[in-house]
């Protein structure tokens, strides 16, 4: 009995003992990040969310590219619910405690923490955090029952200045929340009553509307006048591309027969507005990035490139997309490209084992952030989970890249100016 009770005591001290060395080293290795950065070349600040090895709680700090200077904003964070203003001014995140989900509100620069509210986690699955308005005074949260891309459960309005959670519905969320850019109206799309429809909400009288739209994803117009969709046209018996005027309330095709399949997703405008970008497919393991302008036909820019594409981010000079490419769903390596808005012409800038992913044009546009994800199978092909990512830089002038973070989780908030 006493050597049953020695063993146990002693595989208990070093399970203690490995795992303390491992985040020893976790922290070792952030800082060697940290102070090569001084000599990289790069410049900007970062604002990332990091979980270490093994943990899905972490730490919110802010990391100087120029001197490595690093400094901690928030620990014991669930890193994968991290929201941050379009400024990089305020956070919002969840803290599991006392069977609870506590959230919280930041303000980046006084590094100032407000507990905003407590849900009990009974019948809670996740607080699922989303969009940010304009003014940093409202947020969406999603009490979700069922977890996954798109979540179910109640769906609330979150006022910092009131400290209060207004309930807008409950049901299957369709489509994540997309804000005005003056704040006056934000619209979600939620499947309840048995059927999928597009909400809208004013903020100062949250209130939900349903208004005559169907879709799963949604962008506003850079002059908040209009919002594209993506969704079946049943008079034209195939997918359309449409456009809802926020004013008037009337919708209009801008393109159909592109968006085949199922697999069809909005991404955004161009800052001027005068195209439409969005993913389409015939399938999930076939899926491209087209681009519209009205009275055109939709182009397809990534036809030459190999893989699932997974992601894309215009560059601050509205010429150049980044894409994030899937090379294969058995190994999950993937790529990134740089690929022309006008001509198509693409060209790898990462051959990466991972998948890359959440990828962040800094404000200058000649750098790139992403995190680079190890993914298992969970349970069947289809189902995915993230076993571990690291954050890295790209210079675009040398082609150069530098290692940011790793952990179970790594992604970049925000660029800060």
């Amino acid at each position: 009995m006493r050597r049953a009770v020695l063993f146990w005591a002693f595989t208990g001290f070093t399970a203690v003992v490995l795992a303390l060395s491992t985040v020893v080293l976790w922290q070792r290795q952030q800082a060697l990040y940290a102070s090569q950065k001084a000599e990289s070349g790069l410049q900007g600040t970062l604002l990332l969310a990091v979980a270490p090895p093994g943990d899905k709680s972490g730490e919110i700090y802010t990391l100087d590219l120029a001197t490595g200077e690093r400094k901690t904003l928030a620990t014991g964070v669930n890193v994968s619910e991290v929201i941050a203003t379009e400024d990089g001014s305020r956070l919002a995140y969840v803290r599991y405690q006392e069977e609870q989900f506590a959230l919280y509100v930041l303000d980046v620069s006084s590094g100032e923490e407000k507990e905003l509210f407590r849900v009990d986690s009974t019948g809670v699955n996740a607080l699922r955090l989303s969009s940010w308005s304009p003014d940093g005074e409202h947020f969406f949260v999603i009490a979700a029952s069922s977890t996954g891309r798109r979540p179910s459960g109640k769906v609330y309005l979150a006022s910092v200045s009131e400290g209060k959670l207004y309930k807008l519905g409950q049901g299957l969320l369709t489509a994540w929340p997309v804000w005005l850019p003056d704040g006056s109206l934000a619209l979600y799309g939620l499947k309840t009553r048995g059927y999928p429809a597009v909400f809208a909400v004013d903020p100062a009288n949250p209130r939900p509307k349903e208004v005559d739209m169907v879709s799963e994803s949604l962008a506003v117009s850079p002059d908040g006048e209009e919002v594209a969709y993506a969704t079946y046209s049943y008079t034209r018996g195939a997918n359309e591309l449409r456009v809802w005027n926020v004013k008037t309330e009337e919708s209009r095709s801008v393109a159909s027969g592109a968006l085949s399949g199922n697999n069809k997703s909005v991404l955004f405008w161009s800052p001027d507005g005068s195209a439409i970008f969005y993913l389409a497919g015939p399938s999930f393991v076939e899926r491209d990035v087209y681009v519209v302008r009205e009275g055109e036909a939709p182009r397809n820019l990534t036809r030459e490139v190999a893989g699932i594409v997974t992601e894309a981010v215009l560059n601050p000079d509205a010429k150049r997309l980044a894409v994030g490419v899937m090379r294969s769903l058995r190994t999950f390596e993937g790529d990134i490209f740089l690929v022309d808005v006008e001509t198509g012409e693409d060209e790898r800038l990462l051959e990466s084992k991972r998948t890359p992913a959440w990828l962040q044009w800094s404000p200058d546009g000649k750098f790139l952030a992403f995190s680079e994800l190890e993914i298992e199978t969970k349970g069947h092909a289809m189902a995915f989970n993230i076993t571990g990512s690291s954050v890295s830089v790209l210079n675009l002038d040398t082609g150069e890249v530098h290692p940011i973070a790793e952990g179970t989780q790594a992604l970049v908030l925000k660029w800060l100016e």
